[in-house]
């Protein structure tokens, strides 16, 4: 019998048992994907709790590095090639080398209480000095504005020679003839000498022997033409140069802030001679001797040496006193005494005992505010005067 179609719903339940299938799996995957994200989320803060709690590592201790020391100073000194200068050049040239204050140039020092101009090279050498022609009025500080003043307006109290620190400067005068700036403000420079006024004598200043008549100018420095045209002027072409002015109303100290260097030689051989160790000697003819080292000491007894029966005696007897001075001290006489490891007493009393070592070779020893000045590099030609008055 053939079989009859089967109606258009008989699958019905099927189709709907496969949606439940559909939706039981995605409620397993929401619910799995929920607990693998508060698994994740727990994970999370476990972690975070065990950074909390868990102890910081202490830093490793590192030794401290020492500072790196700075290298000692090496004493440094001027060299005067066999010269004399006064104490006041020696010391402000030597703390000029020893400072470094020339900044590598050459440098010049006026010393005007002796009237004469030293030239040292960059390494703190002397390469030539001679007397100059300075400033008629005694002083260190200059008058503001003298720089601008016809010389027939300046005064006898203001021809001064300024003291302080300059860099030197190539340059010319108003008449075209070279010249070194002091300071051009001050219309202060090192020139040859000009012997301009007969009156003067200026040649004749310059080549006497006392520095008492060498003040004359209104405060330039003047030289001796071979000085200047074949030291002076080359040393400041070549290298530059420093001018310092001693001071003769004020130390250097107080002018330049420098300091004494002191010469290790000298220090050296005024150092004290080393002291010798002594010690107490026995002899009586000097209650001192130097320690030497004495031979091996006899023990001499004075009944091993022959003496006369007058002098055993008389030794006898003086140990003899000397014990009983001993007993009276401590109430003994001379029989109770009981001498020797076995404690008898001879009949003349106790042995007498061996004299003290006597050295065998005893021996006698004998005993017994600058100014400031325009700097700028040295070129040939150098600067016109311009307006400055000249001052010579």
């Amino acid at each position: 019998m053939p079989h009859a179609p089967l109606p258009s719903h008989a699958c019905t339940p099927a189709r709907g048992g496969w949606r439940l299938w559909q939706a039981a799996i995605l409620v397993v995957a929401l619910i799995g994907g929920l607990a693998a994200g508060e698994f994740a989320k727990t994970r999370r803060e476990a972690a975070a709790t065990a950074n909390l709690v868990r102890p910081q590592s202490a830093p490793v201790a590192t030794m401290p590095q020492p500072a790196p020391h700075p290298a000692p100073h090496v004493t440094r000194l001027a060299s005067f090639n066999g010269q004399s200068p006064t104490p006041d050049v020696r010391h402000l040239a030597n703390w000029i080398v020893d400072a470094g204050d020339h900044e590598g140039k050459s440098f010049v020092v006026v010393d005007k209480k002796d009237a004469r101009v030293w030239l040292f090279d960059p390494d703190g050498a002397l390469v030539a000095q001679t007397p100059a022609l300075l400033g008629a009025a005694a002083g260190d500080d200059a008058v503001p504005g003298i720089g601008e003043k016809p010389l027939a307006q300046v005064l006898p109290q203001e021809k001064t020679t300024p003291a302080g620190r300059y860099v030197a400067e190539p340059g010319v005068n108003a008449s075209g003839e070279d010249i070194i700036w002091v300071s051009y403000d001050l219309a202060v420079s090192m020139h040859r000498v000009r012997p301009t006024v007969k009156a003067e004598r200026r040649l004749q200043r310059l080549a006497s022997a006392t520095p008492r008549d060498n003040r004359i100018s209104f405060g330039c420095i003047n030289l001796p033409p071979a000085f200047y045209e074949q030291v002076l002027r080359p040393a400041v072409l070549r290298t530059g140069a420093i001018v310092y002015v001693l001071p003769e109303t004020r130390s250097a100290h107080r002018q330049f802030g420098s300091y004494d260097v002191p010469d290790p030689d000298e220090a050296l051989a005024l150092a004290p001679p080393p002291r010798v160790k002594k010690t107490r000697s026995s002899a009586s003819t000097h209650p001192w001797s130097v320690t030497t080292p004495a031979a091996r000491p006899a023990v001499a007894s004075i009944r091993a040496q022959p003496r006369s029966p007058a002098s055993l005696r008389g030794r006898e007897d003086g140990d003899a006193n000397g014990m009983e001075k001993q007993d009276r001290r401590t109430g003994l006489r001379m029989g109770d005494r009981r001498c020797g490891p076995g404690g008898t007493a001879g009949a003349a009393g106790c042995p007498l005992r061996a004299r003290a070592p006597v050295g065998g070779s005893a021996r006698h020893g004998a005993v017994g505010a600058a100014v400031p000045g325009r700097g700028g590099q040295a070129v040939p030609g150098g600067r016109q005067e311009g307006g400055a008055s000249l001052r010579f």
